[in-house]
């Protein structure tokens, strides 16, 4: 099983950059890098040797919560004075419970940050009057108290700022090889490391996110970062888009320091189309030796297609979520719709392009019943059969606290979600949780069958995975193998 999550959020770096920028000193440390590095790594004791007055966790992912919360109550033990802070989507819509539920946190930032952040560290070194930081939810002596929630960046902001600048991540050279995710074995923990690396060698050298602008216009079921989603957990009622210019000194900066590409997932149409034509002429036109891993909202446009391969490396790709097979299920649980014909259309052109793309499928979707799963699988096996620069992958979806389905499941059928605060801590407290199996919630039937309880779904649902899907069974004969030689030599340890 898999410990997660090791990429950063999109904007911390650029959260740092904001308050350098007002001559606040700031420093990223990621844990996992740390521990690499040294095993003895204590990030109280970091804390302690260096003096820190204030510490920020990102709990963006709902991945987070407990490993944040543990963090925060071990600094406070050994430093009660230091400041402790928390911000992204997910302390957002829980920062009243976590201020409820963990005496160790002093406050929340909820929604976009660059602005609030530096009103809040110059409150920490001044008058320490936190009443006047916007978006803050933060604790008195005896209540809570829920700040103005106001601020959004705007477009100047978001220029104004680098979000690539590793300089401020410690260790950031291991930044580039680290795995997004840990497979955890009885064996040996360097042994379990270079196997997550080897699993994710063809996606080493990216860059997790690069960021192009905020917000969408729609609703997907799954998603917190939707049309509702926005307004809810960042107060943002529209779309934003960086300068070409600024994406650009991002992507030169990543250069620099030696990724070789980047992730990109931010494609509100139709705006995107006419906005990622300048920019992919931009780089062009300074010849800027770069590769993409395009996460595609909706079908491209062909010409869309036709850019992307004349501008992007060759280890780059496009990413589309169609969800299922079904056109019926998927215009009832997708913001962007889209036939099949027209994605066929799309897959048929790539292809003629030589251009790399993974069709994503999802596993255990509300609404779904046999016969959608099975024009799913029809759908796959025409995909494979059909096209030589064209893969299918399936993947469990996690319940998000904030999505659409998590806020109304009744709705969307299903139960047993995983709620409030406690809820997800209680989950990812368990020695084998992981994202790569978890899901939050169950439906009561799955592809006609009944279901009796979260476990037995979320066994229905693996075993599909590993039955129409899987494309790792080599992997797992080996770690098979290894596991029985471990347990032969000693070598293996309890997990």
């Amino acid at each position: 099983y898999y410990s997660s999550l090791h990429w950063m959020s999109q904007s911390l770096l650029g959260l740092a950059d904001a308050l350098e920028k007002q001559d606040v000193r700031a420093r990223i440390l990621h844990l996992g890098i740390e521990q690499r590095h040294d095993a003895a790594f204590s990030l109280p004791a970091f804390v302690e040797q260096n003096d820190i007055s204030a510490v920020g966790f990102s709990m963006h992912f709902h991945q987070q919560i407990s490993d944040v919360l543990k963090q925060a109550k071990a600094i406070k033990t050994i430093r009660p004075a230091t400041f402790i802070f928390l911000g992204g989507m997910t302390a957002s819509y829980f920062a009243r419970e976590i201020l409820n539920n963990s005496s160790d946190v002093d406050a929340v930032i909820r929604g976009e940050a660059e602005a609030p952040i530096v009103q809040l560290m110059s409150e920490c070194m001044g008058e320490r009057n936190l009443a006047r930081v916007d978006n803050l939810v933060w604790r008195t002596a005896n209540r809570i108290i829920e700040n103005r929630f106001l601020y959004t960046a705007d477009e100047r902001m978001l220029d104004s700022i680098r979000y690539t600048n590793l300089s401020y991540l410690l260790h950031h050279q291991s930044y580039r090889s680290f795995p997004k995710a840990i497979i955890r074995t009885r064996l040996p923990d360097s042994f379990n490391y270079k196997v997550s690396q080897t699993m994710a060698s063809e996606r080493m050298g990216f860059f997790p996110g690069l960021v192009a602008g905020r917000g969408c216009h729609v609703n997907c079921y799954y998603c917190s970062g939707g049309n509702k989603g926005q307004k809810l957990l960042n107060k943002r009622n529209h779309v934003i888009f960086r300068s070409v210019r600024s994406v650009l000194d991002d992507i030169q900066l990543l250069r620099d320091y030696r990724f070789s590409g980047s992730f990109l997932s931010f494609d509100p149409r139709p705006q995107s189309e006419s906005y990622y034509k300048m920019l992919f002429q931009q780089i062009r036109a300074k010849k800027i030796d770069f590769n993409l891993i395009f996460s595609a909202w909706s079908v491209p446009e062909i010409s869309f297609l036709k850019q992307f391969r004349e501008t992007f490396g060759g280890d780059s790709s496009i990413s589309i979520s169609p969800e299922t097979g079904s056109e019926t299920l998927r215009k009832r649980i997708r913001g962007h719709y889209y036939s099949n014909e027209e994605l066929y259309h799309v897959l048929d052109f790539s292809e003629k392009l030589e251009l790399p793309m993974t069709v994503f499928f999802s596993l255990g979707i509300p609404f779904e019943e046999k016969e959608d799963f099975e024009q799913t699988l029809r759908m796959k096996d025409e995909i494979n059969s059909r096209y030589k620069h064209i893969s299918v992958k399936a993947f469990l979806v996690e319940m998000e606290p904030g999505a659409p389905w998590h806020l109304a499941p009744e709705k969307y059928g299903i139960a047993d979600v995983r709620k409030n605060l406690l809820d997800y801590m209680s989950e990812q407290c368990q020695s084998k949780y992981s994202t790569m199996t978890s899901m939050g919630y169950r439906k009561k039937s799955y592809l006609g069958e009944p279901v009796r309880n979260y476990a037995e779904f979320k066994k229905k649902v693996l075993k599909t995975r590993c039955e129409h899907f899987c494309n790792m069974r080599a992997l797992c004969k080996t770690m098979r193998g290894c596991w029985l030689l471990g347990n032969l030599t000693g070598i293996t340890h309890q997990t």
